[in-house]
């Protein structure tokens, strides 16, 4: 279903030009229900039905088992603090979420009353949540030219693009994408168009948040959202004030009207002469209307009567077609924007809810994570996932080094925890571990809770090895490694950079990270073959058929040079530096 947008609401998702495009061209502007990331691009065998329960935190209100709980992982709504948006902002939002934030799991709350208890619901609403906190009084009257134009490259470079949608062609960004690529607008314009389609809307940012508000949850957007949904993306304060401001003009509609008289009824918004009476009975309202199910306030006790608002979660197939699951659910009962597909899916599941009576096995568990995480955003794993051809003009090298595809798009993840060693893969998602300091697209960071269990889990799901050691190192051994690494031997140097230096033009991944970071078993199989282990890769097989490269370090034998080139890497960066490389 299509749903009709006030013909000021352009959204700004492209740019208001775009919906001057000839039919043919024209794209659904919104989703038509709640949009949730990772599902088109999810594993096999991850059921969307239980990702949907999760996403829209069904637990919340409905009582569960802990086992079921645990296996929904849901998502928590965010943790109210109104200093970060604009005074009266949930006043208007409250009363049609879908509306100023498209594909949005909240649900409207108010879809049953008269316009009149609206206004005084919205009203003491907002009173109670201002109330809470302090705003920021640091609100600019323009946006800053430079950081426009600063957040407007960052936006695109860093990784927003990946699930949001991108602004601009990566024509106009990327100067490696330009050279030779169709400049068409019509084209551009329709490109832009379906990533909008299949993106996370932004919304109208500009309604709810003012500049410096969007910066400081930028820097840490955990602290709000702590699913991890919206991840950090490790942004400077310039960083996230230059995006913020970017995103700010980006979509703004000069024709919208204000914060101040958006909204049915055009009722005025609640401003700082608010009453004693109306934070009140706003908050009497936020916990008999259920917003404190889903919402913690900032400095208020959560209800012990939370997810007791409703009927079992197990026993909701069997309740017809009036509860929230319905198109037009009765008064009290909260509406979701939901398709008559994912009602039908959600039924589906719920009707299995009855026979979770174990844990979910651990691939099923690691692919469900992943898509509610959306990793497979920028990750492929088994097959599914990965960016789109489209999106991937986004992702690009600083300095425009030419390192390939594996150079700037983020690794496939096939085979991850026989890879990785299990600390490194912690220290990667948990505390932001990065060894592609020329790649422009950065890892986000979910969150330690989030995240933890799956890094045990993909260990568990990939390390078939029963050992992980290789033999005893030693000096002889290093050396050779040393002699192997270094001009006049396999010449590894020549890309890769070692201890921070290089001497060649590319600046392929640091070698004296390797064995923090890569288990011995998977290092040696790689160099043996490394297509086999990342297809597409430039680096050379330097025992093509068993053939060494070099016949006279080790006599040439492959199992003695890996070995040696392991225990030489193994002295990390107080390794002495390879033939070729000066002392720094």
């Amino acid at each position: 279903m299509t749903r009709t947008l006030p013909n000021w609401a352009c959204w700004g998702r492209v740019t208001c030009w775009l919906l001057a495009l000839p039919a043919t061209l024209a794209v659904e502007p919104v989703p038509a229900g709640a949009l949730v990331r990772g599902l088109e691009a999810a594993a096999e065998g991850v059921d969307p039905g239980e990702v949907l329960l999760g996403e829209l935190n069904c637990v919340a209100c409905h009582p569960a088992s802990t086992m079921v709980r645990s296996r929904l992982a849901s998502k928590t709504a965010p943790r109210l603090a109104a200093r970060h948006w604009r005074p009266g902002f949930a006043s208007v939002y409250l009363r049609d979420p879908s509306g100023w934030k498209p594909g949005t799991t909240m649900p409207d709350l108010l879809h049953d009353r008269v316009p009149a208890e609206v206004a005084g619901l919205v009203g003491d609403l907002d009173a109670y949540l201002a109330s809470l906190t302090t705003p920021d009084p640091r609100e600019e009257t323009r946006l800053n030219p430079l950081f426009v134009s600063q957040g407007r490259v960052l936006y695109h470079q860093v990784g927003c693009v990946a699930c949001h949608p991108p602004l601009a062609p990566a024509t106009a960004i990327f100067s490696q994408v330009a050279a030779g690529a169709a400049t068409d607008p019509q084209a551009e314009a329709y490109v832009l168009g379906k990533l909008r389609q299949a993106s996370v809307p932004l919304g109208r940012l500009d309604v709810k948040y003012s500049a410096q508000g969007l910066a400081s949850f930028l820097i840490d957007p955990l602290a709000l959202r702590p699913s991890g949904r919206m991840p950090s993306m490790n942004l400077s304060e310039a960083e996230s004030l230059s995006i913020a401001s970017y995103l700010l003009q980006a979509v703004a509609v000069p024709a919208a009207p204000s914060v101040a008289t958006a909204g049915a009824g055009n009722s005025p918004m609640v401003g700082p002469g608010r009453t004693a009476k109306q934070v009140r009975r706003g908050r009497d309202s936020f916990h008999s209307l259920g917003c404190s199910a889903c919402h913690e306030v900032e400095g208020e006790k959560r209800p012990t009567t939370r997810g007791s608002f409703g009927p079992p979660l197990a026993g909701l197939a069997s309740h017809g077609t009036n509860g929230c699951l319905a198109p037009h659910p009765l008064r009290g009962v909260p509406r979701y924007q939901l398709t008559e597909a994912q009602r039908a899916t959600l039924r589906l599941t719920l009707a299995a809810v009855t026979t979770w009576t174990r844990p979910p096995t651990t691939a099923s568990s690691q692919a469900k994570r992943m898509t509610q995480l959306d990793c497979v955003a920028c990750h492929e794993r088994n097959g599914a996932g990965g960016p789109t051809p489209s999106r991937t003009d986004y992702f690009a090298t600083k300095d425009e080094k030419d390192l390939g595809d594996e150079g700037r798009l983020p690794p496939h993840l096939n085979g991850v925890g026989r890879k990785l060693r299990q600390d490194w893969l912690r220290e990667v998602l948990e505390n932001g571990a990065k060894v592609r300091p020329y790649m422009l697209t950065r890892m986000p960071q979910f969150g330690t809770k989030n995240v933890a269990r799956l890094v045990e889990e993909l260990v568990a799901l990939d390390d078939r090895s029963k050992t992980n050691a290789p033999p005893a190192y030693t000096a002889i051994s290093a050396e050779a490694g040393r002699q192997l690494v270094g001009r006049g031997g396999l010449e590894c140097i020549t890309c890769h950079v070692f201890a921070g230096r290089s001497v060649g033009g590319l600046p392929a991944m640091d070698l004296t990270f390797t064995s923090r970071r890569l288990r011995w078993n998977w290092f040696e199989e790689y160099l043996r073959d490394p297509v086999a282990l990342r297809p597409g890769t430039r680096m050379p097989a330097f025992w093509p058929d068993g053939e060494p490269a070099n016949r006279v370090i080790l006599g040439g034998k492959m199992d003695d040079q890996i070995l040696a080139i392991w225990h030489y890497l193994s002295e990390g960066v107080g390794a002495k530096a390879p033939a070729g490389l000066s002392a720094p």
